[in-house]
């Protein structure tokens, strides 16, 4: 009987934690700017491109390949953002006009 209350109540613990994530993951993704992100990913095709008709890089099957690598590496750049020192303020400083999270916490609504 435990073990079932105990699967319920993970179950409902699981519900809320997904539908907390689901609200904040669109609360993220108003912050980012994909025209951006398209623009680089664009820009890291062509730079590996470069890459393989200089010989530094061996030549993919395609250039679907090479589109996949560049995704592969902006979405491996999304990742890495959490320890992006830019990201939380610097321990002892009290200006949040040096936080650019701060900044845009204060001029918006979006935190609940």
């Amino acid at each position: 009987m435990r073990a079932v209350r105990r699967s319920i109540a993970d179950a409902a613990l699981d519900r809320i934690l997904d539908e907390i994530e689901t609200r904040y993951c669109g609360l993220v993704a108003e912050t980012v700017d994909f025209a951006r992100l398209d623009t680089i990913e664009q820009a890291l095709v062509v730079e590996l491109e470069t890459l393989v008709a200089t010989g530094e890089l061996a030549a993919p099957p395609d250039r679907r390949a090479l589109e996949s690598r560049a995704s592969s590496m902006v979405n491996w750049s999304l990742c890495t953002l959490a320890e992006d020192p830019r990201r939380t303020k610097q321990s002892g400083d009290t200006d949040d006009d040096d936080c650019e999270l701060c900044r845009a916490f204060s001029r918006s609504s979006i935190v609940p």
